[in-house]
């Protein structure tokens, strides 16, 4: 029976996401954390909605994406690196002057997804966008 991190019978993953984004270029970097559920729809293609916020001193923001993820290597590999993109709506909160705002949300960026054991992995990645951010998620693939 062939080890999960070798087989490419892979049909999504989930994970949570963890990190820092830069808000705007004049705000220091903040806490951002979110969600995302990938399901491939062709071997190495997969689509991946997401949901993202990111918290600042003077702003709250919120995505929701339905990216497009595209594995550079098998889905199945110890080490699989990717590039992600997609179109969405993004929500930001103004604390200061309590004004909220909505329009469209994008992003695109490079990761690698890394095999810890079984079916869990770590993706460190950096994307830019809406909410341009540095994170690591930890998920499982299934």
């Amino acid at each position: 029976m062939p080890v999960a991190a070798q087989s490419s019978d892979v049909h999504g993953a989930a994970r949570v996401t963890a990190g820092y984004a830069m808000l705007y270029l004049d705000e220091p970097w903040a806490f951002a954390a979110g969600g995302s559920m990938r399901l491939y729809v062709y071997k190495r293609l997969g689509v991946e909605p997401e949901f993202m916020t990111a918290r600042g001193p003077r702003f709250k923001q919120w995505t929701f994406v339905p990216n497009v993820a595209l594995d550079l290597a098998d889905p199945g590999a110890k080490v699989t690196p990717y590039v992600i993109g997609g179109l969405g709506y993004f929500h930001e909160l103004d604390k200061m002057i309590n004004y909220t705002r909505g329009e469209l949300a994008w992003n695109g960026g490079i990761g690698v997804r890394v095999r810890a054991g079984g079916r869990l992995f770590v993706a460190p990645e950096f994307r830019v966008g809406q909410i341009t951010r540095a994170a690591v998620s930890l998920g499982y693939v299934f």
